[in-house]
């Protein structure tokens, strides 16, 4: 009989197939991976590098100071600092004030003035009343003649009046009357004194008598001293100010004050409660920047100093004294004393050639015996490191100036 083929087999002839479940990769193991390497990778290189010996050794030198003295020019025609000719450049400053103020007067005296009014005069006689200056007016009242005088000639037709004015022959306000009708005691005794008379129609006014104040001598002569005092203190002010603006240096001696004008607007013997006083003046000086004089110090010391030594910076003081001062011809000498620090010039390379490579001990000792040097500290490390490197990059060498 013959088999049967088949195309595809059944499925109880088809062999059983065995399926491998691989493990999920976990999601970012990769950069923890490469995170980890490059951890140990830099603690490694850490590592090395920290357990490399080096040394850090601080050296303070030695320092001495020095003091230097000269003489140096001043004058505004000098327009540099010219070590040659020991000159620094000069300034003119100006300083000029106007002031003015008022007083009081110390002086007192009496007062007095005269009342004055209006009299009208009456002609009732047949003929002109000539009236010359001067002519009095006679008022009684409570038993007291008030005597009045014209300030002028003054001529009255007949049968007719004029209004006339008068003032008391005596100051004080007693003469500050009332109305009042008036006599010509100069006509007593002929026929026109009951003819011409006068009449008032209103009260004097003006007299007086009161103490009041007067310019003396000594008010003047205080005045300007005040004045003076006044205009020199606001110069010097000023000029105060603009040499801490400018940061000059005015010396002793080298500054001239002048007051040129005081006006009194008054004279001894004015009645007056105050009076003004006006005056000018000015200051003038030769000054010069104080960093002009630092600089010119400092390039001097530098200059005076021997080649192996340095200046430490900021350490220049400078003193001045005895100055010689022409205002007429612009000049001032000053004697000047300049002092400053120095250190010897310690080269880093040749103190590290010295001691590369040698032990604590000899290297402490190497730097003790350097004479320029006052002080020193050495510092290795790591902890087991007992010698100098002989690599410059592991040595580090730090001069301390004090």
């Amino acid at each position: 009989m013959r088999k049967k083929s088949f195309d595809i087999l059944s499925p109880k002839y088809q062999k059983k197939q065995h399926i491998v479940v691989l493990p999920k990769k976990e999601k970012g193991g990769n950069f923890k991976k490469v995170a980890v390497i490059s951890f140990l990778v830099l603690l490694g290189v850490g590592l090395v590098f920290y357990l490399q010996p080096k040394a850090k050794i601080e050296i303070y030198p030695k320092s001495e100071t020095l003091t230097f003295k000269t003489k140096i020019k001043i004058s505004p025609s000098s327009r540099r600092i010219n070590l040659v000719y020991h000159q620094i450049p000069g300034k003119i400053v100006e300083i000029e004030k106007t002031v003015s103020q008022q007083f009081s007067a110390s002086g007192k005296v009496t007062k007095e003035e005269k009342a004055k009014g209006v009299i009208r005069v009456y002609n009732n006689y047949h003929l002109n009343q000539i009236l010359v200056k001067n002519t009095r007016f006679w008022c009684v009242k409570d038993g007291k003649v008030f005597e009045f005088k014209t300030k002028k000639r003054i001529v009255i037709p007949p049968k007719s009046s004029l209004d006339v004015e008068v003032v008391a022959s005596k100051p004080g306000p007693e003469y500050n009357i009332p109305p009042c009708i008036f006599s010509v005691p100069g006509l007593k005794g002929t026929p026109r004194y009951t003819y011409v008379y006068g009449k008032s129609f209103s009260s004097m006014e003006g007299g007086s008598r009161k103490e009041v104040f007067q310019i003396t001598e000594d008010d003047v002569q205080l005045a300007k001293e005040v004045i003076k005092e006044k205009i020199l203190k606001e110069c010097n002010e000023q000029l105060k100010e603009a040499l801490f603006k400018g940061n000059y240096i005015l010396v002793e001696g080298a500054k001239e004050e002048k007051i040129e004008e005081i006006n009194v607007l008054g004279k001894p013997g004015d009645v007056v409660e105050k009076f003004s006083v006006e005056g000018k003046g000015w200051i003038k000086g030769i000054v010069f920047k104080k960093s002009d004089l630092e600089r010119f110090a400092k390039r001097y010391f530098e200059n005076q100093i021997p080649q192996e030594k340095k200046l430490k910076e900021d350490s220049i003081k400078v003193e001045y004294s005895t100055p010689k001062v022409d205002l007429k011809n612009q000049k001032i000498e000053l004697l000047i004393e300049i002092s400053g620090k120095v250190y010897p010039q310690l080269e880093e390379n040749i103190i590290f050639e010295k001691i590369k490579g040698k032990s604590l001990p000899q290297a402490e000792r190497i730097i003790a015996q350097t004479k320029e040097i006052d002080n020193f500290s050495i510092k290795l490390t790591p902890f087991f490191v007992k010698k100098i490197p002989s690599t410059k990059n592991r040595v580090f060498i730090e001069i301390i100036e004090k």
